[in-house]
């Protein structure tokens, strides 16, 4: 316990520097043209969770785990340097993912079994499992990037997932290397949320929300591989929010005639902000914004602690979460077509 608390003193020391260093002595060249937020604030909290992750993970040697450091490395490093630069092309970035996933999977372990109504031949052939572990991996990295539009939202979901997963760890056949991992993960975002939710001083940038989803895609691929009782749509409820975000995203897009990853503000947050704008300032709005997507993030974690194991509970809770998001994305657009 003594140790722990020390480290989380280290954790909030470097993120401190670290936002004292780069807001101080690094220029930030650049701004998104589809960003929400008009001031320019440094990106480097990504780099801080990896950091400080990469510190708890060598402290308590947690060997299992040094893989995704050095595997991720391609992929941290080219989001970096968008995050300071804003040059790199998303075909680079979508290259630097692919790279470090495929390296991660076929150096650790692909999903290991699927409960899905398939021919029973898929659901336990290797090749078929990699390649499902590939998309999985770029679905949640991608997606979480998806919903990094608000001050602590990508955050506060991953928390709520990590929670999710600790909760029922209790009772799961997860080691205890694995759930301290998932303590160590809480622990360094907890220690960086207060700069990004709610005082807006440091963003996670894509290498947070890429990283984020990567250490995601492991630890519920690692989960579900070690609990088979466990329906494989459990997984889907576990990360909905995120996940249906990215899906209807690229849904909305291919039906409106646009390249699915240009981004816009089109998002459910999106809108969310532009109503809660008229009556507040941007920065206010802003975390208002994320307290009201509380019930959004928090749907499918708690319902994947009270009934992962009853897959008609998780397929009914599934439909009930997409229904209340398009019923609350479609009253939502329809109110704001004249602002848009």
């Amino acid at each position: 316990m003594n140790s722990l608390i020390i480290l989380t003193f280290l954790f909030l020391i470097i993120v401190f520097i670290g936002n004292y260093f780069f807001s101080k002595f690094v220029p930030i060249l650049y701004s998104k043209d589809h960003a929400i937020h008009k001031e320019k604030v440094i990106r480097i909290g990504g780099l801080l969770i990896y950091l400080n992750l990469f510190i708890f993970t060598y402290f308590y040697d947690l060997t299992n785990y040094f893989l995704i450091f050095y595997l991720s490395i391609p992929m941290v490093i080219v989001c970096f340097l968008e995050d300071i630069f804003g040059t790199i092309s998303i075909r680079l970035r979508l290259l630097s993912i692919i790279l470090s996933v495929t390296l991660l999977v076929f150096f650790s372990f692909p999903i290991s079994y699927l409960d899905i109504p398939l021919y029973y031949n898929l659901n336990k052939n290797y090749i078929f499992l990699f390649f499902i572990t590939l998309v999985s991996y770029a679905a949640i990295i991608n997606f979480l990037n998806f919903i990094d539009g608000m001050n602590g939202l990508c955050l506060f979901s991953v928390l709520f997932i990590c929670i999710a997963l600790i909760t029922h760890s209790g009772s799961s056949a997860l080691s205890l290397h694995d759930s301290f991992f998932l303590y160590g993960l809480i622990i360094v975002i907890t220690t960086l949320l207060p700069w990004n939710f709610p005082y807006q001083k440091i963003f996670i940038g894509d290498t947070g929300s890429y990283f984020l989803g990567l250490l995601l895609g492991y630890a519920i691929i690692n989960f579900m591989n070690h609990n088979e009782n466990i329906p494989s749509f459990s997984a889907v409820l576990l990360i909905i929010y995120p996940f249906f975000e990215g899906l209807f995203s690229l849904l909305r897009r291919l039906v409106e005639g646009k390249k699915i990853y240009n981004a816009d503000n089109l998002h459910l947050h999106s809108l969310i902000y532009k109503r809660i704008l008229n009556f507040f300032s941007e920065k206010t709005a802003n975390n208002i914004t994320t307290i009201f997507l509380f019930p959004f993030c928090l749907f499918g974690p708690i319902g994947f602690v009270l009934f992962s194991h009853n897959i008609n509970a998780i397929l009914i809770l599934i439909t009930l979460f997409i229904f209340f998001y398009v019923i609350t994305y479609y009253f939502l657009h329809k109110s704001s077509k004249k602002i848009l």
